[in-house]
């Protein structure tokens, strides 16, 4: 009984390693110069020897139309123009607008923008 249980465990051990194997394989994957070889003969071998003629193009009277692009999701979808907008601007510090070295003054290379949608207490009008 224990030489059955150790033999069927022997089998699928051996089960597993070649399912793992036809699986994930080996990663280098290496090809000898005698395979390579052997492809190349093949793909000679296989080539025509005369050049096949064009094929004519089809024949339409009706216009192609140029395929038109599908544009992917961007994401979520903009805050109605309804709602109403808060304009925060936020200054540097005084003493980060001029330049440490030489004292003069820096400019503004870009700036950001975003849009929160949050909640905020009731206003009366």
């Amino acid at each position: 009984m224990l030489r059955e249980v150790l033999e069927h465990v022997d089998r699928l051990k051996l089960e597993n390693q070649k399912l793992r194997k036809a699986r994930y394989g080996r990663l280098p994957e290496k090809i000898s110069v005698d395979q390579l070889a052997l492809f190349v003969q093949a793909a000679l071998e296989a080539r025509p020897t005369e050049p096949a003629p064009p094929a004519p193009p089809p024949e339409s009277d009706a216009p192609v139309a140029p395929p038109t692009k599908r544009r992917g999701s961007t994401g979520r979808r903009e805050l109605p123009a309804d709602l109403p907008r808060e304009e925060r601007v936020y200054e540097p510090a005084a003493a980060e607008c001029q330049c440490a070295v030489c004292g003069v003054a820096k400019s503004a290379i870009g700036y950001e923008t975003s849009e929160e949608l949050g909640a905020c207490r009731r206003r009366s009008r």
